[in-house]
């Protein structure tokens, strides 16, 4: 019941955004398809953050990679793959403010089992805290929040 009135909540947010904007027709206007270009136009993408500025993106792929932008989604790079979290059934992720660190969540929802990887070079190398944070391990994780500064991440 508590994921529903957060749902609620966020489209409630969102139409007094496009009612405060004038029109959705305007505010959609400017969106513009950065996923089309090969190796990236057909994938799961299950969940974004950015930078505060936008120009730092990561995105999380279901049963798949995380990938990042430094360009405001111009150009994507896969940061995972051929690595321990390449393949996983990424849920959620989350960023600081100047886009340097990265919180994702991947959870198995069927068998309950997930983890918590965090980056602390905007999403070039990852590292599984889980493992050595045992009340996270293993739990059904589906989202991850974070602060501007992230200070208090492993």
């Amino acid at each position: 019941m508590k994921v529903f009135r957060i749902s609620v909540s966020l489209v409630l947010l969102i139409c007094a955004l496009f009612m405060l904007t004038g029109s959705t027709a305007s505010a959609a206007s400017t969106w513009i398809n950065r996923t089309a270009s090969p190796g990236v136009a057909d994938l799961s993408w299950h969940a974004l953050t950015s930078s505060a500025d936008g120009t730092k993106l990561a995105a999380v792929v279901d049963v798949g990679d995380v990938w990042t932008s430094s360009d405001s989604g111009q150009h994507w790079t896969n940061q995972t793959t051929e690595t321990d979290a390449s393949g996983l059934f990424w849920k959620s992720i989350a960023s600081s403010q100047d886009g340097t660190k990265l919180a994702a969540v991947e959870s198995v929802f069927y068998t309950g089992v997930g983890d918590v990887w965090t980056s602390t070079d905007s999403g070039q190398h990852w590292t599984n805290v889980s493992t050595t944070t045992t009340h996270l391990s293993g739990q059904n994780l589906l989202n991850v929040t974070s602060s501007a500064t992230a200070q208090n991440w492993p």
